[in-house]
């Protein structure tokens, strides 16, 4: 499972639902991308503005992509991958306190909890 996680959960709803708009074939982009990969479909149950699954032939427990504010109480427990994209507000980035405690929820509660195998996405 993948998890995008935004300073606001909102935000991080929204880059999810951009991600879902590419399997409708609405836009020049979704369907190029529904080209390129013809056999991936949204699953039919457990889409909705928080979560994403993909359809398997063995359906996961968890959706295929997640999004979660930062301060969430779900913390990247059973990830594959994080997308950190603004993890804290614009208006806090540059008060030091604030900063370091960001980090130490990052490094000590999100990155702990994500699977061995996995990695850190940030862009």
């Amino acid at each position: 499972m993948g998890i995008i996680v935004h300073a606001q959960g909102k935000m991080a709803e929204q880059n999810l639902a951009k991600i879902a708009s590419y399997f409708k074939g609405e836009s020049t982009s979704s369907k190029r991308y529904l080209s390129l990969f013809p056999y991936l479909e949204l699953a039919e149950n457990d889409n909705n503005q928080a979560n994403l699954r993909v359809k398997t032939d063995y359906p996961t427990k968890s959706p295929t992509v997640a999004a979660r504010g930062f301060a969430a109480k779900y913390n990247g427990s059973d990830a594959d991958w994080i997308w950190f994209d603004d993890p804290v507000d614009q208006s806090d980035a540059l008060k030091p306190s604030i900063c370091e405690n960001s980090l130490a929820k990052m490094n000590g509660t999100w990155l702990r909890r994500i699977r061995a195998s996995a990695n850190s996405i940030d862009f």
